[in-house]
């Protein structure tokens, strides 16, 4: 299976279809809207990378290269295309940064919740173990109790910087 990567713009070809599986995949309140989402593109740490088998549009991945790790803010692979290890060769293409590695998974609340889960333990990711709220993403929305995961990082670690970090490369880019 040949699968490729190609960083998207504002301005790609794949936009459009890459916003529509962003919209289909995660709730309101887990997203931006398109005008911050245009906001990001501004941001020299910003990356969002749609992945093709053939000419075919399979998924996408959207993370911040920070300091000294990455933060994977969004990742979906089209319904018709999971459970083909499309996902792990994502996961695996931002591994060979190697740098430590973060993001943001539900709490495990039911089967999909904990496959998810499943999914990036596979993967070498630890839950960090602290209570942690996603920012909201804007007015109207809550912030949102979600585990925070994280791969080539001792877990047991402070992660008060990482998460400041984040939250003011990341999140601020709402305002």
């Amino acid at each position: 299976m040949n699968i490729i990567s190609v960083p998207i713009s504002r301005e790609s070809t794949f936009f459009l279809q890459v916003y529509s599986l962003y919209e289909a995949s995660f709730p309101e309140e887990e997203r931006r809207t398109l005008d911050q989402l245009e906001k990001c593109f501004k941001s020299p740490h910003y990356r969002l990378e749609a992945y093709f088998l053939s000419d075919i549009f399979v998924a996408f991945v959207e993370y911040w290269i920070l300091d000294t790790f990455v933060y994977i803010e969004h990742l979906s692979v089209c319904p018709e295309f999971r459970g083909k290890s499309i996902g792990k060769k994502i996961m695996k293409d931002i591994a060979l940064l190697n740098v430590p590695i973060f993001l943001e998974i539900e709490l495990l609340t039911d089967e999909v919740t904990k496959q998810r889960y499943h999914f990036y333990k596979n993967l070498n990711f630890e839950i960090v173990n602290i209570q942690y709220f996603q920012p909201s993403y804007g007015e109207g929305k809550s912030s949102i109790e979600l585990l925070l995961l994280a791969s080539n990082y001792d877990v047991k670690n402070d992660v008060s910087e990482v998460i400041e970090i984040i939250f003011s490369n990341v999140y601020h880019k709402l305002k």
